[in-house]
């Protein structure tokens, strides 16, 4: 009975061999596969190279399974993994160059759209600045043909700035901007008081009048202090990228290069600072040359100046926040 019992223990492991070597054979079989496949998908690179290399070590890797030759396998096997390793490595490269180019190419598209949208601003606060003219020489009554020019032109094109403007502030979001993504937020709900005045200005007030015009030319000028930094941002990566002799600090392994380096998001958070100052200190100096007490448009004025503040403030700690977590801090 022993000796029976032996024996059957024996075809067990023997069937337990064959269907593991099987197993193997079928996986060395299909990884192969998989590997000739994405080969022959890429063009005649570096990656492509040693993916066929890896390829040709798997062939003979499964060759000596079906052989039994288990140590020659691993040898062989091991081979391959070198190879897999290094076009893992080559592609990363070439997935890294094909981002920045990406990158690039939305630095470029980012600052085509601001300039549209600065013409398309311009084209606004002239219009607004007529309307107001004319409706000084009716003696303060604006027209019905004028209104209805404020609600069919003036501020179907308002909305469509706070429309492109959330578009590209939900790509810098993406890019993992804080700043200029801030700003383009900024912007938007500039121009969300600007349609509210144009709508339903309160009473006494004009809605194409002191108000609507600073609120306009504040947008502009956000408009156009983000052009410029596009532009030196595009010019800097083209530049980067045409000093080839330049060295580049060596990027963590699979961290998305930024669209926006960190030293230029503060340098704008500093800009922004220093305008806010700037702003509030003619503020000041406006109320006390009107008596000392602020006008209903000054209170409003000083209301978005406490708002910017705050924006700056969570801005700047949510950039802070970015940084740690990118970096591992």
């Amino acid at each position: 009975l022993p000796l029976l019992q032996k024996a059957r223990q024996r075809e067990l492991d023997q069937l337990r061999r064959k269907r593991l070597l099987q197993k193997l054979i079928r996986e060395q079989e299909e990884l192969r596969r998989r590997t000739k496949e994405l080969a022959q998908k890429m063009q005649k690179t570096p990656p492509q190279e040693n993916l066929e290399q890896a390829s040709k070590q798997m062939d003979e890797a499964q060759r000596n399974i079906e052989r039994q030759h288990l140590d020659e396998s691993l040898q062989e096997q091991k081979q391959a993994q070198k190879y897999l390793e290094k076009s893992k490595e080559n592609l990363e490269k070439k997935l890294n160059k094909y981002k920045e180019k990406k990158q690039q190419e939305e630095l470029f598209n980012i600052h085509a759209k601001l300039q549209q949208m600065i013409q398309r601003q311009k084209q606004i606060n002239q219009q607004t600045l007529k309307i107001e003219n004319t409706r000084l020489q009716f003696r303060g009554r604006l027209p019905r043909y004028l209104r209805r020019k404020i609600l069919k032109e003036l501020i179907p094109k308002e909305k469509k700035q706070i429309q492109d403007a959330r578009n590209i502030q939900k790509k810098l979001e993406q890019e993992g901007s804080t700043v200029y993504a801030s700003q383009m937020k900024s912007i938007q709900q500039d121009l969300d008081n600007i349609i509210q005045q144009m709508r339903r200005p309160p009473s006494g007030e004009s809605p194409t009048g002191e108000y609507t015009q600073l609120a306009q030319n504040q947008v502009l000028k956000k408009l156009v202090r983000l052009k410029d930094a596009f532009k030196v941002l595009y010019e800097n990566r083209k530049q980067k990228k045409k000093n080839k002799k330049q060295k580049t600090k060596k990027r963590p392994q699979n961290q998305k290069p930024m669209l926006i380096p960190p030293i230029a998001e503060l340098k704008l958070m500093l800009e922004l600072q220093k305008e806010l100052r700037e702003k509030t200190e003619d503020l000041q100096r406006a109320i006390r040359l009107s008596g000392g007490k602020p006008t209903e448009i000054q209170n409003r004025l000083l209301q978005r100046l406490v708002e910017e503040q705050n924006n700056l403030a969570e801005t700047w700690q949510k950039m802070i926040d970015s940084l740690k977590k990118r970096f591992g801090q």
